[in-house]
């Protein structure tokens, strides 16, 4: 009877290990976490007529901010933030701002992303 006990326990304990493992690894995938990404925005380019940038900024574990700055005529320039939420698994991140949703995947300082561009190619975003 003791040795049937010892191995449960013995087995809890394992689990125990286990399970406080992979919330260890589990927080430690989430790359994005106080960073913030710029790319330029060739749409509001066209629209504004000068350099425009648009960042995202991963705040929390699920919030993120989007700020875009227009720069160029008098109507529309200034600084926009708009809120969202983010989903992060290893390199690739999901967010949501707004009605848009925009998938991205890491690579080094570099985020590739689902968003078109005028010239036909993706959105790509560097590390600040």
């Amino acid at each position: 009877m003791k040795t049937m006990t010892s191995k449960l326990l013995l087995y809890i304990f394992f689990l125990l290990a286990c399970l406080c493992g992979c919330k260890k690894d589990e927080i430690a995938q989430n790359k994005f976490l106080g960073t913030k990404w710029t790319a330029t925005d060739d749409i509001a380019e066209v629209i504004y007529g000068r350099t425009c940038t648009t960042s995202i900024e991963f705040l929390t574990e699920t919030n993120c901010q989007q700020i875009d700055i227009r720069r160029g005529m008098s109507f529309g320039s200034g600084t926009f933030t708009s809120q969202g939420a983010y989903t992060a698994n290893g390199d690739s991140v999901t967010w949501v701002v707004g009605k848009l949703k925009i998938l991205a995947k890491a690579s080094g300082s570099v985020l590739n992303t689902s968003m078109g561009t005028i010239a036909g190619g993706k959105r790509v975003y560097t590390k600040d």
